[in-house]
């Protein structure tokens, strides 16, 4: 097996962990998702943050934020997982894959070259 992602987890997360199932804020709500929201706020030069509970719920409200028409392309790596382009295609967009490398692994739908490419409907998305 191939480990895409493996949590490090510390002492410092294990005491937040506890803060947090001690006090009864597992999830929705208290003070570390307000901190987060915040500081990522304070990080982009904004006003206001968000906090969402995922990371493909994230990239539907991104998506979303795109205001795509129907039909509208959006440029995505053909090595991607599927929340990415199931967000376009959520919010009404068409996912046009690019970054066709040789591998079958990273091939777009039907194995044929880097996908419809940039046309006109094309807007870009950055993950």
């Amino acid at each position: 097996m191939i480990p895409v992602n493996e949590p490090r987890l510390g002492e410092r997360e294990l005491e937040y962990v506890t803060e947090c199932v001690r006090g009864g804020w597992v999830s929705s709500a208290g003070r570390f998702i307000e901190e987060f929201e915040q500081g990522w706020a304070g990080y982009c030069g904004r006003r206001y943050g968000v906090a969402l509970c995922n990371g493909t719920a994230a990239l539907q409200v991104a998506a979303a934020a795109l205001d795509l028409q129907p039909g509208d392309e959006v440029v995505m790596p053909t090595f991607t997982i599927i929340s990415c382009a199931q967000a376009v295609v959520y919010a009404g967009g068409v996912p046009a894959y690019a970054g066709d490398h040789g591998g079958p692994h990273l091939r777009a739908p039907g194995g044929h070259g880097p996908g419809p490419g940039v046309g006109r409907e094309t807007r870009p998305c950055r993950h």
